[in-house]
């Protein structure tokens, strides 16, 4: 299923195994909290937090795209709902990230970097986005910039489609059709550069060897994974197909 947002923190900070299951447990709480704030759709909550200087990703999970008898046939409802799930994928961010330098205690020389990084939904948006912008530029360009416009497209498609639903794959590309470029079926593989060749032995020999008979000590990680129901009440959040029919630093994806 798609990523729908991810809070990510890197703290120059050591916590005691004990400290690092009761900092889990807060932002566990806290993720939860979170999600009922921000989404209207049921999702996967994912916390993943590493101990050394602390790392923590807290993924949320969930449909984007839900299948509908009929879809849309223009940009604008899908377009508005992505920037709606966006946003609150970025608000999700904001306040797991908040909630998490409060729990460590940390200061802001401490803070590494955090992130509030919008995932497949992020991608999703910047693909429309360009097809948009080719749809306008159709007469501009040459049969070959064609072509390697949609080849990239092609690219960035089979990326996101790895985190969808079959389903949700077969209604984005339905919508896809109805644009004035080639269905997505059509589009050419991109052709990938070869890969850059090996390091030089004289640069591998400058390498520090392993020893092998000492061992690294496993850091401590605490995780866990839940679901997060949306209540009733609250209409903020709409899948990207169902709108007509019915920080301190910021990561992109």
């Amino acid at each position: 299923m798609a990523q729908v947002a991810q809070a990510y923190f890197h703290f120059e900070t050591a916590l005691s195994a004990q400290e690092l299951r009761r900092f889990g447990r807060k932002v566990r709480k806290a993720s939860r909290e979170a999600a009922l704030r921000n989404f209207n759709i049921e999702v996967q909550i994912v916390v993943d937090i590493e101990e050394g200087s602390l790392v923590g990703r807290i993924t949320a999970i969930g449909a984007i795209i839900l299948s509908t008898t009929s879809l849309i046939s223009n940009y604008k409802g899908v377009k508005d709902s992505l920037n709606e799930i966006c946003q609150d994928a970025r608000s999700f961010g904001g306040d797991v990230c908040q909630r998490a330098i409060d729990y460590a205690g940390v200061s802001k020389r401490q803070v590494v970097r955090i992130e509030r990084r919008t995932r497949t939904t992020g991608k999703l948006g910047r693909l429309l986005k360009d097809v948009e912008r080719l749809e306008k530029s159709v007469d501009e360009l040459s049969p070959s910039q064609m072509k390697g416009e949609l080849s990239r497209f092609n690219h960035e498609l089979e990326k996101i489609a790895k985190d969808l639903e079959p389903e949700e794959r077969q209604a984005l590309e339905e919508l896809l059709e109805k644009t004035k470029l080639p269905a997505p079926r059509d589009w050419p593989e991109q052709v990938l550069q070869p890969p850059k060749a090996v390091m030089e032995q004289q640069q591998i020999e400058l390498m520090p060897e392993e020893d092998p008979g000492r061992r690294k000590r496993r850091p401590m990680r605490y995780h866990t994974s839940f679901k997060v129901k949306p209540k009733k009440s609250r209409k903020k959040t709409r899948s990207l197909l169902d709108k007509d029919t019915g920080g301190r630093r910021t990561g992109r994806n």
